[in-house]
């Protein structure tokens, strides 16, 4: 008796890669993008969303024939992670790839920048101090100073210094996010009046 003997082969699929999913999204939808996987019997793939990225991944959408997708199902100032998982004709799927960089859906301004204060530190030379609040913004980058619309001062600090000439200033200063939004503007208006007068001769007793 002749036996004919059966083997199944199973390929396994490549597990897809993502290529880029936007670090800083200024709406309420992440493209996201991935390459092609090298089988030629893909039917497509499946996208998996979580909050963490250790986390439990919620299937986004049942197949995907394409090689990128907008996720509109996102909420302003929340942050999500991706993992895909690519299925041939067979309906055989691979394992789920990596985590995506972490995603944060940025659509709202930072609040404006509190309790700014201008004031001529020293009258002799004109030097001009201003000072605020540091920020309460999780997403917090920087501060910008501008004086008469010029640009002066960028960065995290919570006071900035410069030298002046005699005159009237009129500062604006914002607060920007990760995302580059930035906040209204605070605006403050600052008289610079050199001392220059001497004082009186003494007079003796």
């Amino acid at each position: 008796m002749k036996k004919t003997i059966m083997l199944l082969v199973v390929m396994l699929l490549a597990i897809p890669q993502m290529i880029f999913a936007d670090v800083w999204v200024t709406e309420l939808a992440v493209p996201l993008d991935w390459n092609a996987n090298p089988e030629s019997d893909i039917q497509g793939y499946e996208l998996y969303r979580s909050s963490v990225i250790d986390g439990s991944y919620i299937k986004v959408n049942n197949l995907i024939t394409d090689t990128q997708y907008l996720d509109t199902e996102v909420t302003d100032g929340s942050e999500y992670f991706y993992k895909l998982l690519a299925v041939d004709l067979c309906g055989n799927k691979s394992n789920l790839s990596l985590a995506s960089e972490k995603t944060i859906v940025d659509i709202t301004a930072p609040v404006q920048v509190q309790n700014v204060m201008a004031q001529v530190i020293n009258p002799c030379l004109g030097i001009v101090k201003l000072t605020w609040d540091a920020s309460t913004d999780v997403h917090f980058q920087d501060f910008i100073v501008r004086r008469d619309g010029v640009e002066v001062y960028r960065g995290a600090e919570i006071e900035f210094t410069e030298t002046l000439t005699e005159g009237s200033y009129i500062y604006t200063i914002a607060q920007r996010d990760m995302a580059c939004w930035e906040s209204t503007f605070v605006i403050v208006n600052i008289v610079v009046i050199l001392d220059t007068e001497p004082p009186t001769p003494p007079v003796w007793n």
